[in-house]
């Protein structure tokens, strides 16, 4: 061989290829050469051959694990979303952003971070953003160098309508006369939600 296979693989002298990657990506340009065990080429005046190698990224699980406050929340209270992505190659974790979704429409992103040896990454909507009612949240992974994306699983979220307060305000009636001496009512008053 005369060129470096990509690191973390090794190619034996029986041609077999071992060991495991320590990147993704499209590896090219690596040469082989064959020769007898004498050290004498064994393909005439063709003794090489350049070829490339495709490592296709780690595949991922992505899943959000905790939203906080629980489920309901109330509308007009921010909700904190926490997803994982893994599982690491070793001690490489997944790295980038994570994507979160109520159905189709994007709430916003969270950078991945070692958590304990987990790829964690957060989210907290703002106070207005989840309306009353029942939502499907998901966190979508695309991925990095190493690992590819993923989606986790919808976790069902419910936003309960915000509290009112109706205040009946008392009603003042008074009664007038007009030019002839007829009796006239008039009403004011006050009604606030």
């Amino acid at each position: 061989m005369l060129n470096a296979l990509p690191n973390g693989l090794n190619l034996a002298s029986t041609g077999a290829l071992t060991g495991t990657p320590t990147a993704a990506g499209t590896f090219s340009g690596i040469v082989i050469r064959a020769t007898n065990t004498d050290g004498a080429s064994t393909l005439g005046t063709v003794d090489t051959s350049a070829f490339s190698i495709t490592i296709a990224g780690a595949a991922t699980t992505t899943t959000i694990t905790a939203a906080a406050p629980p489920d309901p929340s109330t509308f007009g209270q921010p909700v904190t979303f926490t997803a994982t992505v893994g599982p690491n190659a070793g001690a490489v974790e997944p790295t980038g952003t994570v994507t979160f979704m109520d159905g189709a429409t994007v709430l916003g992103t969270g950078t991945l971070a070692d958590a304990g040896g987990t790829a964690t990454a957060m989210f907290t909507t703002a106070a207005n953003q989840l309306g009353g009612g029942a939502h499907s949240i998901t966190a979508v992974y695309a991925g990095d160098a190493n690992f590819s994306g993923s989606t986790s699983t919808a976790l069902p979220r419910n936003v309960n309508p915000a509290a009112t307060t109706t205040t009946a305000m008392p009603i003042h009636n008074t009664i007038d006369t007009d030019a002839r001496n007829r009796p006239m009512r008039r009403c004011s008053g006050e009604f606030s939600q």
